[in-house]
C-alpha cells in the first residue's frame, strides 16, 4: 500500500495537467504541483480549506466549473476557462469528474484536471484562417473564371468588327487597342 500511494504521488505530482480535488464545502483535499503552476497559487497552503473563489479570482472558468459540478453532484464534466495572472492569460481545458465517497470515512469529492490549451486553441485558428482562404481562392478562381469568358467573346467580337472591309482605320486602331487590352485583362486574370 506504502508503495502504491508513492507511486501515485509521484504519477500526480509529475503530471503536465493541474489536478484538484475538493470537498462538498469546497475545501482543498488534493492539488499537485502543475495546479499550482498552471494557476500561479500556493496551493499547498490551501489543503483543508475553502479554494474554489481563490482559485476564482485567477480562473473563474475553472471555479465555476467546480462549483457546478459539486452543486449539482453532476459526475462527469466538460468545459473551458481562462486564467488570469497579471498581464498574461491564457485558456483552460478543464473535466471534473465526482465520487459520492464511501458515505464513512471518506465524503462526496469533486476533482478537476485541467491543462493549459494555448497550443490546440493557436491550431484551431489556423485552420480557420485555412479554411476562409481556401475559401477565398475557390471564389477568386470562380470569379476568374467568370470574367474571362464574357471577356473572351468580347475580344473576339471585336476582332471580327475590326477585320470588316468597311471598317475606318480608327475602328481598326480602337479594335486593336481592346483585343490588346483584353489579353492583358486576361493575362492578369490567369495570373490572379
Amino acid at each position: 500500500l506504502v508503495r502504491v500511494r508513492l507511486r501515485e504521488k509521484d504519477i500526480l505530482a509529475n503530471i503536465k495537467s493541474g489536478i484538484v480535488t475538493v470537498d462538498d464545502d469546497g475545501g482543498l483535499l488534493f492539488a499537485n504541483s502543475s495546479a499550482s503552476v498552471l494557476l500561479g497559487l500556493d496551493l499547498e497552503a490551501w489543503i483543508g480549506r475553502p479554494v474554489v473563489d481563490e482559485i476564482g479570482r485567477v480562473a473563474p472558468g475553472l471555479s465555476s466549473t467546480l462549483q457546478r459540478a459539486i452543486r449539482q453532484r453532476i459526475h462527469a464534466t466538460r468545459g473551458e476557462g481562462l486564467v488570469v495572472r497579471g498581464d498574461a492569460s491564457f485558456p483552460l481545458g478543464v473535466s471534473t469528474t465526482s465520487t459520492d465517497g464511501d458515505g464513512v470515512q471518506v465524503g462526496r469529492t469533486t476533482t478537476a484536471i485541467f491543462q493549459d490549451i494555448s497550443d490546440q486553441k493557436r491550431l484551431e485558428q489556423l485552420n480557420l484562417r485555412a479554411e476562409r482562404l481556401e475559401a477565398v481562392a475557390e471564389l477568386s478562381a470562380s470569379l476568374a473564371h467568370e470574367i474571362k469568358n464574357p471577356l473572351a467573346s468580347i475580344r473576339s467580337a471585336v476582332e471580327q468588327l475590326s477585320k470588316r472591309e468597311v471598317a475606318s482605320d480608327d475602328e481598326r486602331t480602337l479594335g486593336a487597342l481592346i483585343v490588346r487590352e483584353s489579353d492583358r485583362l486576361s493575362r492578369l486574370l490567369s495570373e490572379f
